[in-house]
């Protein structure tokens, strides 16, 4: 894994695959900056609006675990808060991805892998249909856990895990539909713990504040090694 992920960032810090990260990212902080700029304020007086009695009541008492708590709770709402934007720029960035996953995954397969060959399942149109559909899910299944948010630490949590399912689905679908036939891709599924790894690994870089507006091409790049390696070593 640490050999995809050395050639995955010296592919991403070539002129070719950067050039790939400008219109994404000026759209995402154009699109990021505006639902801040909007909605911020409302979002985070709706939770507090919605705070349970007891914990408004511990925050007017003077003792110290009164204090603690109250202090985990207002860190809690401030991580929802800053996950939701984290969040909204990966839905964001993996729908941009739709239209250039095609360009890396040929990249690096001229690069490296042309000796495997290629048996799309995947069209641009059907992808953009299954994006849609995947995302009707997630948003299902974030409106039906909104009561868990309100619980300190649990609410945290419960978001990533759902970012990162649609993630992982996601990026092996659109990356997968490009490199192998339909068949091969189901073969691909039953690597369940290798494949969630890898997914992980590229998951991560979703977290880290404001570099993650950019660094898509860089987790594309790391599912796509990963699957041409997969191919190459004949385990799918």
């Amino acid at each position: 894994m640490l050999k995809i992920l050395k050639s995955s960032l010296e592919d991403f810090f070539t002129f070719k695959i950067l050039s790939l990260v400008c219109v994404p990212l000026i759209l995402n902080l154009l699109l990021i900056g505006s639902v801040l700029y909007f909605c911020a304020t409302p979002f985070y007086d709706f939770i507090l609006s919605h705070t349970p009695q007891w914990i408004q009541d511990i925050n007017t008492n003077t003792a110290l675990w009164a204090k603690v708590v109250s202090f985990i709770y207002s860190l809690s709402v401030y991580l929802i808060l800053g996950l939701g934007v984290a969040l909204l720029a990966l839905l964001c960035n993996l729908f941009f991805s739709l239209f250039y996953t095609p360009l890396i995954v040929r990249y690096v397969h001229n690069k490296d892998f042309s000796f495997i060959k290629l048996n799309p399942f995947g069209s641009m149109w059907g992808d953009t249909l299954s994006f849609t559909k995947d995302l009707c899910i997630f948003a299902a299944l974030f409106i039906l856990c909104i009561p868990l948010y309100f619980i300190p630490i649990c609410g945290t949590f419960i978001p990533l895990i759902l970012g990162f399912f649609f993630f992982k689905r996601r990026t092996f679908y659109d990356v997968g539909s490009y490199i192998m036939d339909k068949t091969q891709f189901d073969a691909l599924q039953s690597h369940r713990f290798q494949n969630s790894m890898c997914a992980l690994l590229s998951f991560l870089f979703s977290l880290i504040p404001f570099v993650s507006f950019f660094l898509m091409p860089l987790q594309i790049l790391i599912i796509t090694r990963y699957i041409f390696d997969k191919l190459h070593s004949h385990t799918i």
